[in-house]
């Protein structure tokens, strides 16, 4: 009964996720899939009874005239076989438009979510994108799942009303192979969840070796690469060969079963049973459906996680803020910035970022931000500008004029005009304003006159160039804070000096975080994340 109850549940697990995403027609486009499945066993059933009519000519079973005239019907052959691959076509069509518009109201969701809701890490949304996919996968999964068991109930229905007797013989037969069926489905469900493990393994092992080429490739390490992914790979060696017989198993168990029932049927001389053509067809068409529900219920069980983080989610209650970030054009006047208690760490994770956090940042100051990968400093800059919350404590800021330069500028596939005016598009910024800005930070080696309209993009420009625009759209804000995050790790030595000039005679606040602080000398400041606090040294 466990087996059962862990189906019901999984049902009402993709209940509850139903309800919860918004897509149109939702319940209309299911039902419309379950009965066009119905109509096709129908179908096949009828084709089936015409089909042996027409091989024997001659009506084995007196029942099914009780419904159908075959004499009418075997006629009209070939325009039943037209309609129900018409059917199919509709029913296929119907449940992909329903994965589709899942797909998309899920994304679109997440999208939303990530403007609107704050302390979404990039990964919890990454990953959200890679659930929508598999989640409106789940979909036309459930759909085959009730459709086909639905289509193998009226096979049955019709085999018990034309001979009880095959009937009986045959759930005996499979009552007998449930519990071997059932541990064939926990297996496949625990390879399948393991190679799926080796394989994240393995790409990740790519993705390492792809991102560090060059540096494996001076400090010739290819045989210790090469032997660490040999390991990796062998792990699922042999994963892989059990997995291939379970595959095959998969999806011959069902008719390969039914034929050696058949053929016992055809040879055993101890029952008295006359398998005609139609109870043929019946069994193994039936047999397929069987196969099928199979096949959809071991993808709906490696999906199943999916279902299980995405009602976790649901169910998940966010983080009590009760910090607030606060920008104040009257507090003290020597203070841009100022942190008090503030405690912070990001929507469904437990990782607390900054505990305790108390700091200020005078006002036309430069300060430099210091400390190892996954810190925070990033996150402070968030916070400072107000597009994180502090779980608890206070953030005051004396401006909410910013601009930012980042260490992947954005940049699209428009004019240069465009991209440079991009969140200026009500400012009238005249022309020789850009041109000479773009001639002082030497964005182009050639006279940078009449470039304005041309058309740039990520390809077209290289990444020093990408953060030179980057520099020219922040100073042309005229902010009052000015965020740098590794803003200068693409600018080469030619133009450095003058965008460090135009750093220094900027008239605000300058918070800049760095792994470079040598290259700012100018700095008025310097402060270090150390266990999750800001120090001033």
């Amino acid at each position: 009964m466990s087996f059962i109850q862990k189906g019901i549940d999984n049902l009402q697990s993709i209940y509850t996720v139903s309800k919860d995403i918004k897509t149109k027609k939702k319940k209309q486009k299911i039902l419309i899939s379950v009965i066009l499945k119905n109509v096709i066993a129908l179908i096949e059933i009828l084709i089936f009874a015409c089909l042996a009519y027409l091989i024997t000519n001659e009506i084995s079973n007196e029942k099914i005239t009780n419904y159908i005239d075959l004499n009418i019907f075997s006629n009209f052959l070939p325009i039943l076989i037209i309609i129900r691959i018409g059917i199919n076509y509709i029913e296929h069509i119907n449940a992909e438009n329903l994965s589709i518009a899942t797909k998309e109201s899920l994304i679109k969701s997440v999208t939303r979510k990530f403007y609107e809701k704050t302390n979404l890490s990039f990964s919890y949304v990454n990953y959200k994108k890679l659930e929508a996919g598999q989640i409106s996968s789940i979909y036309k999964i459930f759909i085959s799942l009730i459709g086909t068991s639905l289509q193998l109930l009226i096979f049955l229905a019709t085999l018990l009303y034309l001979d009880s007797d095959v009937f009986i013989v045959l759930s005996l037969f499979f009552i007998i192979l449930f519990f071997p069926i059932k541990k064939l489905l926990g297996v496949f469900k625990k390879v399948a969840h393991d190679f799926t493990l080796y394989s994240v393994d393995i790409d990740r092992t790519l993705e390492r070796v792809i991102s560090n080429y060059y540096l494996i490739k001076i400090l010739k390490k290819e045989d210790q690469e090469v032997k660490r992914f040999d390991e990796t790979y062998d792990k699922s060696i042999s994963l892989t060969k059990k997995a291939a017989k379970l595959v095959f198993l998969r999806y011959h168990l069902f008719n390969s079963l039914i034929t050696l029932l058949i053929s016992i049927f055809l040879v055993q001389t101890l029952l008295n049973i006359n398998l005609t053509l139609e109870i043929l067809f019946l069994l193994l068409r039936g047999v397929q459906y069987l196969g099928e529900i199979s096949r959809k219920y071991s993808d709906l069980l490696e999906q199943s996680h999916y279902i299980d983080k995405y009602i976790k989610d649901m169910q998940n209650v966010s983080h009590l803020k009760t910090g607030n970030v606060v920008h104040n054009d009257n507090m003290n006047e020597n203070i841009a910035i100022s942190g008090e208690n503030v405690n912070f760490s990001y929507e469904n994770s437990e990782l607390s970022i900054f505990e305790n956090l108390n700091f200020e940042i005078k006002k036309n100051t430069h300060n430099l931000i210091l400390g190892p990968n996954g810190s925070g400093k990033s996150t402070l800059i968030g916070l400072i500008a107000g597009i994180f919350v502090p779980n608890e404590g206070q953030i005051i800021v004396n401006s909410e004029k910013f601009s930012y330069v980042g260490p992947v500028p954005l940049i699209f596939n428009d004019t240069l005009i465009s991209n440079l005016n991009y969140g200026l598009e009500n400012e009238n910024i005249e022309i020789s304003v850009l041109e000479k800005y773009l001639e002082n930070l030497n964005v182009f080696e050639e006279a940078s006159k009449n470039k304005l309209n041309e058309i740039v993009s990520p390809t077209s420009l290289s990444s020093g160039q990408m953060q030179k625009i980057s520099f020219i759209r922040a100073f042309l804000r005229r902010p009052k804070i000015l965020f740098l995050d590794e803003a200068v790790s693409n600018i080469d030595k030619s133009s450095l000096g003058n965008i460090l000039q135009e750093i220094e005679n900027f008239e605000g606040t300058v918070v800049n975080i760095t792994h470079n602080p040598e290259k700012f000398h100018m700095a008025d400041n310097s402060f270090e994340i150390i266990d999750k606090k800001l120090v001033k040294f």
